[in-house]
């Protein structure tokens, strides 16, 4: 394993339990408070780079169940997902477009989507912040 994956290790917690409650092959996890000096929060590209280096990705939100799953173990912080805006259109990081009806987005000032406790919004990329990633299982 390479020092990447193993620091994304220790500090990204597993959710071994969204592979049943979400029924999809991809196992989440929640990065947040390294060991030491690391940066426990990042921007938008170096969290999506923390991830890839772990064979993952930014979480993409593909149903409500699966946003409600992560409000309810985000805590009292925001975390960055795999959506952005380009060229006025909010995109996943698959290339697929925003469903408002699953990922709702009211102040659309910014560039990069979060989600948090209890809501879903959006911070400038390079704000350093909490991430989630996916990887397939």
């Amino acid at each position: 394993m390479a020092h990447g994956s193993s620091a994304t290790a220790q500090r990204c917690k597993p959710l071994m339990s969204a592979l049943v409650r979400l029924h999809r092959s991809f196992i989440l996890l929640l990065c947040k408070k390294p060991p030491r000096k690391e940066q426990k929060e990042k921007s938008w590209h170096n969290s999506r780079n923390d991830c890839t280096q772990s064979n993952a990705d930014l979480a993409i939100v593909n149903s409500n169940e699966e946003l409600t799953f992560l409000k309810t173990r985000t805590e009292n912080a925001d975390y960055f997902v795999g959506l952005t805006k380009t060229s006025g259109m909010w995109k996943w990081i698959d290339n697929t477009d925003l469903d408002q009806n699953i990922f709702s987005i009211t102040n659309r000032d910014n560039d990069c989507a979060v989600v948090g406790l209890s809501t879903t919004g959006t911070v400038p990329c390079s704000v350093p912040t909490r991430w989630i990633c996916e990887k397939n299982a």
